[in-house]
């Protein structure tokens, strides 16, 4: 077997067995998204380091294309913190819903960005995913081997904003 289909079959049964743990079945788009997420992060290890909500702002002065890869690595990273590494958040002085938040605004605006660029195949997979970041963060952080339950900062008193 080939190193890049192994490295595919062992994310797909993570992100599956975080979806049995959280009780919660995403769509074959979100699971084949947050596979590709954590592929291509799992070579990336300093986006833990990178100022994301600066990354966002810049993002808003750069043409289109540029535009568009900065919100998505925004998007990314802030999901993947925010579903594998929430205590980040506190360390960081944010709220536990902060990279959530980050994390849907970068999706929602990526939806404008590719309608605008009349990629609507892109704008509605981004879109779902928006709609979906709280489920998505569930998945993630029950891939942990700790993880029993939903994260603190998902229970209901937290995220009431965030549906």
């Amino acid at each position: 077997m080939h190193p890049e289909d192994t490295w595919k079959k062992l994310l797909v049964e993570l992100v599956q067995e975080g979806e049995q743990r959280a009780k919660i079945h995403l769509s074959e788009n979100q699971e084949s998204y947050l596979v590709f997420a954590l592929r291509r992060f799992a070579q990336k290890c300093n986006f833990l380091d990178e100022a994301l909500a600066l990354n966002y702002l810049i993002s808003i002065s750069k043409p289109s294309y540029e535009q568009s890869m900065l919100l998505a690595d925004t998007a990314d990273a802030s999901l993947l913190i925010a579903g594998l590494y929430p205590e980040r958040a506190k360390r960081l002085n944010v709220s536990s819903s902060y990279f959530m938040t980050l994390s849907k605004m970068s999706f929602f605006s990526l939806v404008d960005v590719c309608e605008k660029l009349k990629h609507k195949g892109e704008a509605s997979l981004y879109k779902e995913l928006g709609e979906n970041v709280s489920n998505l963060v569930s998945v993630l952080y029950c891939t942990r081997r700790n993880a029993i339950t939903t994260p603190f900062l998902l229970e209901e008193n937290n995220y009431t904003t965030l549906h």
